[in-house]
């Protein structure tokens, strides 16, 4: 079961109870009670003033998001012998939804919602991938003809793959490895001296020498400039070049006549139309909705659940799936050209390497894999785009993640199309679920 983890920290202040009536609202969100979507998420006054709800319309309807429900109905200071006092006005005890929720989980699925132990279960590995995770990604592209080296490189990954699926390591430690064997050096250029810095890698990983990898990696990055310089009329051409080489098109195409919108902002800019001081790192932790627990009416009744059938996943269903991988790279630097170029074009080591992602996809499908196993399969690369004005969040994921989503698109596509019928579900429609959702 995934784990759904909200950077987004309430203020300090004591827990509070909305009171039921009795003085003005404490912020005018949905003050007319006629939008049953309202959850004080943006416009919040109390939010924006880093305080907690305590009485507006949305906390008596149950669907304010800016409140923390308490455990206990009594309001009291811990450090009061009248523990047992309760507050005049703090109203009705408002009923927590975690049990029942968990509840359903176990019935469906046979696990709580948060299928995790909770602190960090390992924690040299998720260090490591927090400081790479940091590297910008200035990472070696043609990984195309290495020979011994790319089968090489190739038997590696599929080796951590394998440790993933069989729940021997977690994987943070593929990324780590991915990441720090694929960091460019601005003094290595030519191709044999790539190849032997790839081969020194390689051994080093091999040999246990984590530690020496990520220094080394965060040593290269701080050699690159921090800012980009104006692109001249000879960067244009090597740019659209590439690009067409890589089979990018579209992207080519959207680069050479500048339609590729207001671009990437800085988090610490100034954001457009909002107060001085305001970042675009503030208007992301605006639009990061704080974690909640659902409410039981979004569950429907249904006492004869259908049985979990597993799903199987070939490596030949794999092979499908990476020849229509595209997309940049998530938070371990590893893109789409990276993983089609081992998955397809190293012989007998892609094809190891195709069956254990075939095994990782399958052990994700069919069993409950702990949360702290797959977390940093699941992350994501947080970057802001200009809409022009305003800040559009964009979450990168992580390539194998995305491949993973692809084969089970393949297996299952057919099973929805037949299960949902004439419903105007989008089935087989590209996006058509997200699509849905969002309207």
């Amino acid at each position: 079961m995934r784990e759904r983890v909200s950077d987004y920290t309430q203020p300090p202040p004591p827990t509070l109870i909305p009171r039921d009536g009795g003085g003005p609202p404490c912020c005018a969100c949905n003050e007319k009670g006629t939008s049953a979507l309202s959850t004080c998420s943006r416009r919040c006054d109390c939010r924006n003033h880093k305080r907690l709800c305590t009485n507006c319309v949305n906390c008596k309807r149950g669907t304010c998001t800016n409140f923390a429900y308490p455990a206990d109905p009594a309001v009291c200071d811990d450090d009061d012998d009248e523990s047992d006092a309760v507050s005049p006005s703090a109203g009705p005890a408002v009923p927590s939804t975690a049990s029942f929720v968990d509840e359903k989980m176990r019935e469906a699925f046979g696990e709580p919602l948060v299928n995790s132990a909770g602190g960090p279960t390992f924690p040299e590995w998720e260090a490591y991938h927090e400081r790479v995770c940091q590297l910008r990604l200035r990472c070696v592209k043609d990984l195309s003809k290495l020979g011994n080296l790319g089968r090489a490189i190739a038997d590696a990954i599929a080796d951590e793959v394998e440790k993933i699926s069989k729940l021997e390591a977690p994987s943070e430690r593929a990324g780590v490895f991915v990441r720090t064997l694929i960091q460019r050096d601005p003094d290595v250029k030519r191709k044999r001296d790539v190849k032997r810095m790839l081969w020194r890698r390689l051994e080093m990983w091999q040999k246990g020498q984590v530690e020496e990898l990520v220094c080394e990696a965060e040593r290269l990055d701080q050699q690159f400039p921090t800012t980009q310089p104006q692109l001249d009329d000879a960067s244009v051409y090597r740019i659209f070049n590439k690009l067409m080489l890589e089979g990018k098109v579209r992207a080519a195409v959207r680069f050479v006549t500048e339609r590729g919108g207001g671009g990437v902002l800085h988090p610490s800019a100034q954001a457009e139309e909002r107060p001085p001081g305001v970042t675009v790192h503030d208007v992301l932790r605006e639009k990061h909705p704080p974690q909640q627990q659902p409410h039981e009416e979004a569950f429907l009744p249904c006492d004869d659940l259908p049985p979990l059938i597993d799903v199987d996943i070939t490596d030949s269903t794999v092979e499908r799936a990476a020849r229509s991988l595209s997309g940049s790279a998530g938070p371990t630097g590893g893109d789409a050209n990276f993983w089609q170029t081992f998955l397809l074009r190293y012989g007998a080591k892609s094809g190891r390497l195709r069956a254990a992602v075939a095994s990782l996809v399958s052990t994700l499908a069919n069993t409950i894999v702990p949360w702290d196993n797959i977390k940093a399969l699941q992350a994501c690369r947080l970057i802001a785009l200009d809409k022009c004005p305003g800040v559009r969040p964009i979450g990168v994921g992580e390539v194998l993640s995305c491949l993973a989503g692809k084969c089970m698109a393949m297996v299952t596509r057919s099973d929805l199309e037949t299960t949902c019928g004439t419903d105007q579900l989008c089935i087989g429609v590209k996006g058509g679920l997200r699509g849905l959702c969002t309207r």
